[in-house]
């Protein structure tokens, strides 16, 4: 019992992982507030979370910021890049009816597009 307790405990690790997620969530929340930033956010967001899983000692604040700075430019490329994919499948699954009989096949094949490209 007591050594579940201790600074170096199970118990003590398992809260720090807690934390250290619940102050990176809510830093990728205030981050990606303007959509535009939501790449670099959640690029930042996941080299924190490695870095938690990987080291355990973690500044969350300084090596969230640090991640978002370093990859902002490519990061909001790919970002932009990924909603234009996005939304031309979102206006093709809209507009599938102006197939007419093909839209029985087109249809299966952007849903699985849209699929493969989520995963």
């Amino acid at each position: 019992m007591n050594t579940i307790f201790r600074m170096d405990g199970p118990l003590n690790r398992i809260g720090s992982i807690i934390y250290y997620l619940i102050v990176a969530n809510i830093l990728w929340v205030i981050f990606s507030l303007p959509l535009f930033t939501a790449g670099a956010s959640t690029t930042a967001l996941f080299y924190v979370i490695g870095k938690v899983v990987r080291d355990g000692d973690v500044s969350t604040i300084r090596d969230f910021w640090k991640s978002f700075q370093l990859n902002f430019k490519q990061s909001t490329f790919v970002w932009i890049l990924m909603l234009a994919i996005y939304g031309i499948i979102y206006i093709n699954i809209t507009n599938i009816n102006m197939f007419g009989s093909m839209s029985k096949f087109i249809l299966p094949v952007q849903i699985a597009i849209l699929w493969v490209y989520y995963i």
